[in-house]
């Protein structure tokens, strides 16, 4: 009885709580199987124990292990933190810390890198390596690999051979990370001018020869992403174009990756001195929410900071989270696009920024600064959203928020426009001036569900009859801009030219004025259109101007043809079922044809950017007038949308 009693007692008794070993130990196994949000977890339960903190070698032990879930996390702050803790106790310790020393380093040299401080990460890269020998040599040679590969001289390949000849000599290592690693020798090889051999040395991978194989894992992924970049920079555009297809990229069933939100390029020139026949192809992760995470260059079509410069552009870009979701999540953490430089990055303000203007100067001087957070963040929207709710009537020091929430593209039209609608009444009962409470009138109606360019011509002849506005030629010479334009389906308004007269003659508008200089242009392109050449010239020649029409308030000429045939669908990528999309750039001539086609970005890469230039070539624009027969639009875009329904 009394046995039974005690074995009763014990299956009662709670059982004894784990060990600091056992709890570090357990955290350590999840980081190294990459259960990072559970190891983060772990690790922090450790960090609180008294004993722990007492212990600074301890400590500082734990931080340098957590810091590499930190960075997969995306906590790059907190894992810089840890790092330089775990740095400042263990940095001249016993030979035991050795390896905690150079993981310390090697998260410092993602955080640096992934801040595109690539000189910064080399040296933390460096200083990993230098510590370690053997295999463990292997992760900082790769990342030394990847920092150094747009430099001049060879180093990426020096590095990523080592690190590929020391896991080539470890019989534990496995085949996926053998091929990654071969596949970043031949990258580095790629990078360099190498391009024959890198396609050669791909070719021979054991787990690549079948293009028609079923993706089987993010690393398989990425080898035949570089194949086919490889296949393509040699000339191999069919082979490119297979193993494309055998990545699935493109290849989603009834969605496909939609056009990013925000499509920033660097400009062309600048302090990267790219060039407008520079490309570089960039690889990213997009996360649930849709943002950018995990930005590599990948190739570059010549050595020096290009490859920085694309890589730092394509970070700022964000997906509406539906999309995101839409997309496979292998084929979301290795997204692949191609992009070159743009000639419009510095230029074409949008026709409503003299009105937008007035409204930033507005709330400056009511001391009310624009709401700090990138709005393409959906935690960033869901903070601001919070923030008006309730039902309350919004209040002067809500502006910021509801104006930032109108401007997000995140959330949908209709509660964009809601936005915009109480910060355009609250502003209105505050005295905002007359072109800041245009701006919101116009933002608010560009989001209506049955907009269309006839419906917007007729409200903005409504906002025109105004006592108010008539009573401000800033924003009347505006509204005559915007009335008298043409558009694809819509020609000029028959009162078009006396619009544009009415602004170019009104005196209470300064002769350099940019309104008044693009209602001269306008006017001039329709003066010519009428064969009235000496009124055209004289109405040019007010302008003072030899810019192009396009750097003035995004005047570009209405498209008339849009240059697509039945033949625009590559057959090739049609055969493979391949969907995409391409952002294109060009000139437009004075006579309405396009000059200087370039694909700026395309997804996939290399799949849709000929068809896409040949369609642009028979693009035609209305005409516009110069003098001396000059463009009539410098560096316009368009953004073409392939589907395939295979």
């Amino acid at each position: 009885m009394f046995s039974i009693i005690l074995a009763l007692a014990a299956l009662a008794a709670p059982p004894a709580p784990p060990t600091l070993q056992q709890q570090f130990n357990a955290a350590s196994v999840a980081a190294a199987e990459g259960r990072c949000s559970e190891a983060v977890a772990a690790f922090d339960a450790l960090e609180a124990r008294t004993a722990v903190n007492a212990d600074a070698t301890l400590l500082a032990t734990i931080r340098a292990r957590k810091a590499g879930c930190l960075v997969n996390l995306w906590r790059l702050d907190d894992a810089a933190r840890a790092s330089h803790f775990a740095l400042g106790v263990l940095g001249g310790a016993a030979a035991s810390s050795r390896d905690d020393v150079a993981e310390a380093h090697l998260q410092l040299g993602k955080v640096a890198y992934f801040s595109f401080d690539y000189e910064e990460a080399v040296r933390e890269f460096t200083a990993a390596e230098s510590l370690q020998s053997g295999y463990r040599r292997i992760d900082a040679l790769a990342w030394l690999a990847q920092a150094t590969m747009f430099v001049v001289d060879d180093r990426a390949i020096s590095y990523s051979a080592q690190a590929l000849g020391l896991a080539s000599a470890d019989p534990a290592r496995q085949q996926a990370a053998l091929n990654r690693l071969q596949s970043l020798h031949a990258r580095a090889l790629l990078n360099h001018g190498r391009q024959v051999e890198a396609y050669a040395e791909l070719r021979g991978f054991r787990d690549a020869k079948d293009a028609a194989k079923s993706v089987v894992g993010l690393d398989d992924l990425i080898v035949r992403l570089d194949l086919a970049l490889a296949a393509a920079l040699t000339g191999h555009d069919g082979s490119a174009r297979a193993y494309l297809a055998s990545t699935g990229a493109g290849r989603f069933g009834k969605v496909q990756l939609d056009h990013p939100l925000e499509d920033s390029l660097p400009p062309c020139g600048g302090s990267a001195a790219i060039r407008p026949e520079d490309f570089a192809v960039v690889e990213f992760s997009i996360e649930d929410d849709g943002t950018v995470r995990h930005v590599l260059p990948i190739y570059a079509s010549r050595s020096g900071p290009m490859a920085q410069e694309f890589a730092r552009s394509v970070a700022a870009w964000s997906w509406g989270a539906a999309n995101a979701h839409s997309i496979p999540r292998l084929f979301r953490s290795v997204t692949r696009i191609a992009v070159r430089c743009s000639s419009a990055a510095l230029a074409h303000p949008d026709a409503l920024d003299r009105m937008h203007a007035d409204l930033d100067a507005w709330l400056s001087q009511r001391g009310l600064a624009p709401l700090a957070g990138d709005m393409r963040r959906a935690a960033t929207v869901e903070l601001a959203r919070s923030g008006v709710a309730g039902g309350q009537p919004v209040t002067e020091a809500q502006l910021p928020l509801l104006l930032a929430l109108a401007s997000s593209p995140l959330p949908a039209d209709a509660e964009r426009q809601k936005w915009f609608r109480q910060a355009r009444d609250l502003c209105a009962a505050l005295g905002a001036p007359i072109g800041a409470l245009t701006y919101l009138d116009l933002a608010s109606y560009r989001l209506d569900a049955h907009w269309t360019p006839a419906g917007q011509r007729a409200y903005l002849r409504t906002l025109l009859t105004s006592a108010e506005v008539a009573a401000d030629p800033g924003t009347a010479g505006m509204l005559r801009l915007l009335i008298s334009r043409a558009a694809w389906s819509l020609p000029a308004p028959g009162d078009a030219r006396q619009l544009l007269e009415a602004t170019a003659t009104d005196p209470a508008l300064p002769d350099r004025d940019p309104v008044k200089i693009a209602a001269l242009l306008r006017l001039a392109a329709l003066q010519a259109a009428d064969k009235d050449f000496v009124a055209a010239a004289a109405s040019y020649a007010k302008t003072g101007l030899s810019s192009q029409q396009c750097s003035l308030f995004d005047l570009q000429p209405a498209i008339r043809s849009t240059g697509a045939t039945r033949w625009s669908f590559p057959r090739e990528a049609l055969d493979w079922g391949f969907s995409g999309w391409v952002v294109l750039e060009f000139d437009v001539q004075a006579d309405g044809k396009t000059a200087n086609q370039r694909a700026v970005i395309s997804y996939p890469p290399v799949v849709f950017d000929l068809a896409s230039i040949t369609t642009a070539k028979g693009m035609r624009y209305e005409t516009s007038y110069r003098p001396d027969g000059g463009l009539g639009c410098d560096a316009n875009q368009v953004f073409m949308t392939y589907i395939s329904r295979r």
